[in-house]
């Protein structure tokens, strides 16, 4: 989900935010034992102008159960998008 100006003074900014999840079918998780039956990841971000032709966005996403092997901790990417239109 997106919204486009969510401040008026910065009608070009974009807040983002979205949910994934990704399942393991019944017979994926009866042959194999201990694994979570989903992945699920929660993503929020923010695209700003910093200049005329330069975006900026940064892209934390918050995994729960990666791979949904329950051996691995959940965990925090965090990205960074530049767009530079020439």
């Amino acid at each position: 989900m997106n919204w486009t100006g969510p401040f008026a003074s910065r009608a070009a900014d974009v807040f983002g935010v979205a949910y994934a999840q990704a399942r393991n079918s019944d017979d994926f998780l009866h042959a194999n034992p201990g694994f979570e039956n989903a992945e699920t990841v929660v993503e929020v971000t923010y695209q700003v102008a910093v200049m005329p032709g330069v975006m900026v966005q940064p892209d934390p996403q918050y995994f729960i159960d990666p791979g949904t092997d329950p051996t691995i901790d959940d965990a925090v990417v965090v990205g960074l998008r530049v767009q530079i239109e020439l």
